[in-house]
């Protein structure tokens, strides 16, 4: 019988239960016979023999220790705890079965454990099979010599909080602060199956000198902090040791928790990457390790390594964290390190190195070589990329007594690269920092600047320490712009180029470079030099090829003139006079600091691109600039109010922040990183497109996280333009992105009103929306197409889409609270998915919902996620706006999926219903929803309005289906499991008349409703049993008989054995003229010849005729008699 209240079997709680069945007892070793047999004839237990039958806990104390002699056909055991010792385990089976016992871990985990009390030491040397996880808890050691087989499919072993954490078959337990797992030994090659995914959590596992080969490695990131120990190459808490080789086919893994994991987590043996790419995946949630997230300390050989963000404790992947590698390392593949605060301080063999950012990692996104040998010899390139920095640091050292890493000393070491290596820089950095009081350097190939805006920095350490660096090449592609940050470049710190460089102008500064303060020119003999002091003009009275320096002041350009180029510092107002022109030919301005303004006139920047570094550049609105090659924002705060009607070529923003003031620039945008703003409408015809992103970006990687906003535009504001996003990027190594993972979109705040966007759309790559908030009645309006192969993550907000929506990668819509809700008004093509996450809903109030007119809806496959409980409304939700009728299958992933479905609308679902025995399929609003798909397993809740079921419904075990005070379930199909009618619910057969509904174990507390029609005949269900608690039976006659004729109807057909229970308190809906009577052990044929067998329920409903109407009897018996002839 299903409850009716909120059911609990959610996917943890049914994981959990796996684990736990019904308790059994502890039974200890006592070796009573002597024998040292475990079976079930000698009496060597507590208990006498052992009971294979029941699933007991085996406790091993300190009576009877020795070799243990399992039996030859095998025993069954729920959990082994080795309290005392001295054990040895061998000869036949251990089967790990579902029982228990006192043993349990923090987590609530009771079955298949194997516990080793401090001091311990105990020895398994049979085989082990188990259809549960092997957990490994207490300080002790255990050694495993058998073999390991796992039949069952793991456990997402994070505690019941989060469910959808990565699955394994054997743990080393232990929690920071609360337990220990202690030592697990491996003994043998062969002892693991090669598909076993392993965590670790607070201790350590010894492969001892053997290669060992896993399905995947989990660190569950919760280790006491414990001195590393150079003899085994870790410390003694979340490590893998051993001498011998290590291989894992799936990925690495360190979980992200928010606190508790104190100590390293550290790979001690040497790892072999299988000729492939070992995907490493290391990610933080409030509690950043860095570099110590994980260490190798081994030799990495034969393959590739990508390391990149992994899984949460919530089953989200979160942002990424570091590593280290402190070995010598073999592997010539490439090394791609995306996201956090990584340490080299050995050899490496890589041939390509790659440091790529990711968003929202402290301490930044960095690949530091470091120690006396920390280098990357072979690498023909090194990329620092998308927020990015290689850094050389000769100061760093790592470790140190009592620390958890290795002890790496600070070293200077001047060949760390290859002479001839490239360094490609791409929205990234690199960093030299030099020895203190040494002559620090290093020689390298070519410097190339492949776009974006980039920093080179130079830091000598000391005072008479030098730091030089010297390049073959310094080659910068088109609009990219570099910065060489060094407090003494041409000094102590300097930059050889012995080949190309930039293009100088007439005044020798490169073009798109600047210093830390400064313009830059090249020195023969000290390299790239700030522009001296004494080269810059004080004011704009110097004229053409002037550059000029100004500080703090108001100027006044009474007359058209040219200088070269333009740094100021501090607040300067430069104030052009109407008419007039100041053009500044080579198109840089430098900012130091401060804010320079320019009101009036035109600033023309010719045919080179007007370039702008550091500090705030504000162009008036009574301002106008021209030019032919565009706008190129490196590193500042630049606000275009005037007038850009003059100016063509593109607005680039490779940082800082570009605000649009004006309705009067038609060319195009990019915002590469940074942010694109707009405080006006977009609405000139012809406007250029906006370019969000850098395609450059690798597929697989987090890239930049460029943002456009538009939050600024005001209420009922328009923007016409066209956005083409284009990162790059799709996914974390064949995981989905997070939101805070790709370019974000930020539209005007609902609460302040609406905005229409009202250019196309093109997904190549993932964009945010996120901004728009759930407050006031304003909405984000999509009237253009959408297409491109990507996808939209819509975090919050009101949106409409009335235009095509046609992107193949579909919308993800919600995000673990907040307000979202999207509407599907226009049409659709192409067949794109949809991923709907719960939001923070109510009682009373939707968190999430998806509303769609007729044809609107993308046609994709539908994923709920994140949203149950049954009672509040933070699941997910789908409202149909009028009568429609959808394809998609849908399916939920710890999620309701709520239907509202109003009054008046007819909604036809004809998809599989899919859930994983989390969640209900909920459906409220007084509407109608039909489901037509023949695959559904959902549990229902029947609210509100009606439910036909005209396909089948086959809900996971202990599920079935709700009707609630206000919801009518009716249709024609099968119900397979439970149905529960509860006070003020109805069940009524059929649709829109005589109709067969099949259940399963049918329980009425509120109102079975029945048609009955004297010709057609009733409907009917088929249930397995019945149950009536002081329900009501409800009867709707049409054709019935006149007269004295009585006619019968089966309106139950009970399949199983047993009889009806109970009996209805009412029988409602019956006309006068007429008397019924209810048979609950109907044995018969009916009048429409259904067959009863004699605990089926029938009803028979007999005409009483008023006197009046005997004389027309006869006549009416001939009719009805010649209607149903003519009916069958």
């Amino acid at each position: 019988m299903m409850s009716k209240h909120k059911k609990t079997a959610l996917a943890a709680a049914l994981a959990l239960a796996a684990l736990s069945t019904a308790q059994a007892a502890d039974v200890t070793w006592t070796n009573g016979s002597g024998s040292f047999a475990w079976n079930a004839t000698h009496q060597n237990w507590s208990s006498g023999a052992w009971n294979s039958g029941v699933g007991n806990e085996a406790i091993f104390g300190n009576t009877g220790a020795g070799n243990v002699i399992v039996d030859a056909g095998g025993v069954n055991v729920s959990s082994i705890n080795f309290t005392g010792n001295g054990y040895t385990l061998g000869g036949g089976p251990i089967n790990f079965v579902a029982g228990g016992g006192s043993l349990k871990n923090a987590n609530g985990y009771t079955g298949a454990l194997i516990s080793t009390d401090p001091g311990v030491t105990a020895t398994i040397n049979s085989a082990i099979t188990s259809s549960l996880p092997l957990i490994k808890m207490g300080t002790g050691t255990l050694q495993l010599a058998g073999p390991l087989t796992f039949t069952g499919p793991g456990i997402p072993y994070m505690g019941a909080t989060a469910p959808r954490a990565l699955p394994v078959d054997l743990v080393v337990d232990g929690i920071s602060g609360q337990s220990n797992g202690g030592l697990l030994q491996i003994m043998g090659s062969n002892v693991l199956p090669s598909t076993t995914r392993v965590g670790l959590g607070n201790g350590q596992i010894d492969i001892g000198n053997n290669n060992v080969t896993l399905g995947s490695l989990t660190f569950l990131n919760q280790n006491d902090y414990q001195a590393y120990d150079p003899s085994v190459g870790a410390s003694e808490n979340g490590s893998l040791i051993g001498t011998g080789t290590l291989r894992v086919t799936g990925d690495i893994t360190v979980i992200g928790r928010c606190c508790g994991n104190n100590g390293a987590n550290t790979i001690g043996a040497n790892l072999d990457l299988g000729g492939g790419t070992q995907i490493v995946r290391v990610s933080q949630n409030s509690s950043v390790m860095q570099s110590r997230a994980l260490q190798f300390t081994g030799v990495i050989s034969n393959g590739s390594l990508l390391k990149t963000s992994g899984m949460m404790e919530n089953g989200i992947v979160g942002n990424a964290d570091g590593m280290s590698l402190y070995g010598n390392n073999t592997y010539t593949g490439s090394t791609i390190l995306n996201g956090g605060y990584n340490v080299v301080t050995g050899t490496n063999a890589s041939s390509f190195v790659e440091i790529t950012g990711a968003p929202n990692v402290p301490g930044g996104n960095v690949l530091v070589l470091a120690g006396a040998n920390g280098s990357y010899h072979s690498a023909t390139v090194l990329q620092a990329v998308a927020g990015g920095i290689l850094t050389i640091d000769n100061t760093l050292a790592t470790g140190g007594a009592g620390y958890d890493q290795p002890t790496v000393a600070a070293a200077n070491n001047n060949d760390r690269l290859n002479d001839t290596a490239e360094i490609q820089l791409r929205d990234g950095a690199f960093s030299y920092v030099g020895a203190s009081n040494t002559a620090s350097s290093e020689t390298f190939g070519k410097l190339n600047i492949t776009g974006g805006h980039n920093v080179v920095n130079i830091t000598a350490t000391g005072t008479t320490g030098t730091s030089t660096l010297y390049a073959s090449d310094l080659v910068m592609a088109q609009r990219s712009t570099l910065q060489i940050s060094s407090a003494t470049l041409g000094a102590a710190s300097k930059l050889f180029v012995a080949g190309a460089l930039p293009a100088a102008d007439s005044t020798g500064i490169l073009q798109g470079v600047i210093g830390k303060s400064d313009f830059v020119t090249y020195n023969a003999t000290t390299g790239v030099t700030p522009l001296a002091a004494g080269a810059y003009a004080a004011s704009f009275a110097a004229g053409a090829g002037a550059n000029v320096a100004l500080t703090a002041s108001t100027n006044a350009i009474a007359s058209s003139m040219s200088i070269n180029a333009l740094k100021t510092t501090g607040t300067v107002t430069n104030n052009i006079a109407t008419g007039q022109v100041l053009n500044i030919a080579s198109g840089m301005l430098l900012n130091t600091s401060g804010t320079t303004t320019f009101n009036g006139g035109t600033v023309d920047f010719g045919s080179s691109a007007g370039t702008f570094f550091g500090g705030t550049a504000t162009f008036a609105s009574t301002n106008a600039i021209t030019g032919t090659n565009g706008l190129i924002n490196a590193s500042s705060t630049l606000n275009l109010n005037g007038n850009l009607s003059g100016l063509s070529g593109p607005i680039t923003t490779n940082g800082g922040t570009t605000t649009i003031g004006t309705n009067t620039f038609a060319g195009a945008l990019q915002v590469r990183t940074g942010t694109l703003a707009f405080s006006t409408n977009q609405t000139l015809a012809g406007q250029g497109a906006i370019t969000i992103g850098v395609n450059q970006n690798d597929s697989n990687l987090i890239g930049t996280t460029p943002l456009l906003s538009l939050s600024g535009m005001g209420a009922n504001s328009t923007m016409g333009r066209d956005i083409i996003v284009d990162n790059g990027g799709q996914n974390v190594a064949g995981a989905a992105y997070w939101s805070n993972m790709m370019p974000q979109l930020s539209p005007l705040s609902n609460t302040t009103g609406s905005q229409t966007l009202g250019g196309n759309l093109v997904l190549n790559s993932p964009l945010r929306l996120q901004g728009g908030g759930a407050g006031g009645t304003g909405s984000t309006n999509f009237t253009g197409n959408i297409s491109g192969s990507s996808y939209m993550f819509i975090v919050n907000g009101r949106e409409s889409f009335t235009g095509n929506v046609g992107n193949t990668g579909g919308m993800t819509i919600g995000s673990n609270g907040g307000k979202t809700y999207a509407s599907f008004l226009g049409t659709t093509s192409g067949n794109a998915p949809l991923t709907i996450y719960g939001g923070s809903g109510s009682a009373t109030v939707i968190g999430t919902s998806v509303s769609y007119a007729p044809g609107s809806l993308p046609t994709g496959d539908i994923l709920m996620k994140n949203g149950y409980n049954g009672v509040n409304l933070t699941a997910p939700t789908l409202i149909p706006l009028a009568t429609s009728t959808i394809n998609n299958n849908i399916t939920a992933s710890q999620a309701d999926i709520n239907a509202q479905v109003n009054s008046g609308i007819t909604a036809t679902w004809n998809g599989q219903i899919t859930t994983d025995g989390s969640g209900y399929l909920m459906k409220n609003g007084a509407g109608t929803l039909v489901l037509n798909s023949l695959t559904s397993n959902a549990a229902v809740r029947v609210n509100a309005g009606t439910l036909l079921v005209n396909g089948q419904i086959a809900s996971q075990a202990g599920q079935g289906v709700a009707v609630n005070n206000g919801g009518v379930l009716g249709g024609t199909g099968s119900i397979t499991s439970a149905v529960l009618v509860n006070a003020g619910g109805t069940i009524s057969a059929g649709v829109n008349g005589v109709g067969t509904l099949g259940a399963g174990a049918l329980e009425v507390d509120g109102l079975m409703a029945s048609s009955l029609d004297g010709l057609a005949g009733a409907n009917r269900i088929n249930a397995s049993s019945f149950t009536i608690n002081g329900g009501s039976l409800s009867l709707s006659l049409a054709n019935m008989p006149i007269g004295t004729l009585s006619e019968t109807f089966l309106l139950l057909n009970n399949t199983g054995a047993n009889a009806i229970a109970g009996s209805f308190a009412n029988v409602l809906g019956l006309p006068t003229g007429y008397t019924y009577s209810v048979n609950y052990a109907f044995n018969g044929t009916d009048s429409f010849g259904q067959v009863g067998d004699g605990n089926d329920l029938a009803v028979t409903i007999t005409a009483v005729p008023e006197p009046a109407t005997y004389a027309t009897l006869g006549a009416g018996l001939l009719l009805v008699a010649m209607r149903r002839r003519r009916q069958r």
